[in-house]
């Protein structure tokens, strides 16, 4: 979806990384840092931010876009009500093509 979705705005320079799924933070930020150079970390989450200042790496939140969140849009679709203008075109013609 987000491979998509920045194809779909002709956003040429990116990359998206697999970061296997590990439940040592420790681990976890190691694995990430030893596949993605960056200097600074963007997140709103907690926990992420925790595991990276732990590794004295700087963490800012980045800036919410409206009040759009995962849960409510998942929870619109369960109502049955509308959420396809909460996400890109490119992220709804995929849910709707695999019944997500």
């Amino acid at each position: 979806m987000i491979n998509k979705t920045l194809k779909s705005e002709r956003i040429k320079k990116f990359k998206l990384v697999e970061i296997p799924d590990v439940y040592d933070d420790d681990i976890w930020v190691k694995t990430i840092l030893e596949k993605v150079k960056f200097d600074t970390v963007f997140t709103m989450n907690k926990w992420v931010k925790r595991c990276f200042e732990k590794f004295n790496i700087p963490v800012k939140k980045h800036p919410k876009f409206g009040n759009i969140s995962a849960s409510r849009i998942r929870k619109r679709m369960r109502e049955g009500k509308e959420w396809e203008n909460l996400v890109s075109k490119e992220v709804a013609k995929i849910i709707k093509r695999h019944k997500i």
